[in-house]
């Protein structure tokens, strides 16, 4: 789904007050937040609308838009302000991993354990229906394993026009791009220059319209999902919201099942509820307790190398070193000091845990300043963005040369959409750690988002040279709140993102 920006052929006057209103209901309603640059674009729309229904003006509209009848006229402007912009089988290589690993390891792990024999996948912002009708084929592909199993195949979308068109399954050639011939004879028939989806395919998916920002959400009603597939949606809400919606789906997937997100898509910062696994260069994420020692999260600044290749390359094992333990009492050698329980606790998604720990330490002694980089982080995680930021100003202010004040005051003005500020702050971080590749990675996707392509074009290469050199030598105790595969899927991001920019 990505938001129109449609001509400007306006007929009223839409002035900035309007447009915040009219951000704020969008936002409040769908979750789906407007840029400001969308200004213009939005004022088209709504002219649009207020012509076809003959209101005197906007604030007529608008009241319209409150009042207990509105529901259908808020749902047209949800309609003429989204355009899905989506084709059969996007990321093919997902889909190949679903048909080869995911799909046969859920129904092998259904007939060992004798679990109800049901295959339940829900495509999330399924837009015009290219992605649960790519998942319906795929299915149609392991017939033989899947005899003994019942299909079912959810499609849910926040527009009622995308919804009609999928439910119709009529589609032109763009829509294509990406499909292997053989899908195109075996499910489709072509008629006055469009395709016509079998009936056979369109039987197996059920559309319904679902705000996945609901509230209340129709959590039981939706349980137990072995996939979801949430492509390229996340990125159009705010990050409350976004949290939202990751909790929602995480109460929706059955245990250990599998969430997949666009490929440039990440949850740094939103949810560490999901496990990131890795596997043939496909990132995804699974329901699964995080295990309370998997040496997982390390010092980065011993990863060493890491060559760029394709498929992406093993990040060695760290050299053991401990984190500093100054605050602590004498320990018995096993124990395990504060700093690095906050570490794994974080790493768990567990930041009520880690913010306990992480505030004890502090109690003992307030200059700690680990501990406080650590506290800020994990403000950032739960969405406190201003007790974050507070942190961050002490930081600064007992050492304004303090790379991560900088590298998190950036994370923070970048959630609050503060964007001058957060690129102020991530250039400040470089400055002093020119080797940073989180605040050049940062960097790009605020450039990028702000279209922005030459800067940020140069700042995922930099993020990539970077980590073609290692991750630098200084001492960054956020490193270590990054896993290995999290790193991998920056890295990964960098390069999914410079193909259509060095295209361009």
């Amino acid at each position: 789904m990505i938001v129109t920006n449609a001509s400007t052929n306006s007929a009223i006057e839409l002035s900035l007050e309007d447009f915040f209103l009219l951000q704020d209901l969008i936002e409040n309603r769908s979750g789906i937040h407007l840029e400001r640059s969308l200004w213009d674009s939005l004022r088209s729309n709504v002219s649009i609308r207020i012509a076809q229904r003959n209101f005197t003006g906007f604030k007529e509209y608008y009241n319209c838009l409150l009042t207990n009848g509105g529901e259908e006229e808020f749902q047209e402007l949800l309609n003429t302000i989204t355009v899905h912009e989506t084709y059969f089988f996007r990321d093919p290589w997902q889909f190949d991993f679903i048909k080869t690993n995911i799909i046969p390891e859920i129904i092998q792990k259904k007939i060992g354990s004798r679990l109800k024999r049901v295959l339940k996948i829900w495509s999330a912002g399924c837009s015009t229906g290219e992605e649960p009708y790519s998942i319906a084929m795929t299915l149609l592909e392991l017939k033989e394993l899947l005899m003994d199993f019942k299909l079912e195949i959810l499609a849910t979308d926040v527009s009622t026009k995308a919804l009609k068109k999928a439910k119709e399954g009529i589609y032109g050639k763009n829509s294509f791009r990406n499909t292997e011939r053989r899908y195109l004879e075996k499910y489709f028939t072509l008629s006055g220059g469009n395709y016509h989806l079998h009936e056979e395919v369109k039987n197996m998916v059920n559309f319904s319209l679902l705000n996945l920002v609901n509230d209340p959400f129709p959590i039981e009603d939706m349980r137990g999902h072995d996939i979801i597939l949430c492509k390229n949606v996340i990125i159009y809400f705010r990050p409350d919201s976004a949290r939202k919606v990751l909790h929602n789906l995480y109460q929706c997937l059955a245990e250990k099942g599998y969430l997949f997100t666009g490929a440039a898509e990440s949850l740094f910062h939103l949810s560490h509820a999901f496990q990131l696994q890795e596997k043939e260069n496909v990132f995804y994420y699974i329901k699964e307790k995080h295990p309370a020692e998997s040496g997982e999260r390390v010092d980065r600044k011993h990863l060493g190398k890491i060559l760029l290749t394709t498929p992406l390359p093993k990040i060695p094992p760290p050299s053991p070193k401990p984190i500093s333990r100054e605050c602590t009492k004498t320990d018995p050698v096993r124990e395990e000091d504060p700093i690095s329980a906050s570490l794994r606790h974080i790493g768990g998604g567990e930041y009520e845990k880690a913010k306990e720990i992480l505030n004890l330490i502090l109690n003992d002694n307030t200059n700690y300043t680990e501990a406080s980089v650590l506290l800020s982080y994990v403000y950032i995680c739960l969405g406190k963005l201003e007790d974050a930021l507070s942190i961050c100003h002490d930081l600064l202010e007992a050492d304004p040369l303090s790379v991560e004040g900088h590298l998190l005051s950036g994370l923070i003005y970048k959630d609050k959409e503060e964007t001058d500020k957060a690129l102020m702050e991530f250039k400040k971080a470089i400055y002093l750690q020119p080797n940073l590749a989180l605040a050049h990675y940062y960097l790009g996707e605020l450039y990028l988002a702000n279209g922005n392509k030459v800067n940020a074009a140069k700042e995922y290469k930099n993020a990539l040279t970077v980590f073609t050199h290692g991750m630098g030598q200084e001492k960054n105790v956020l490193n270590s709140v990054y896993s290995k595969t999290e790193l991998r899927q920056i890295l990964y991001i960098c390069q999914q993102n410079l193909k259509p920019l060095a295209k361009g």
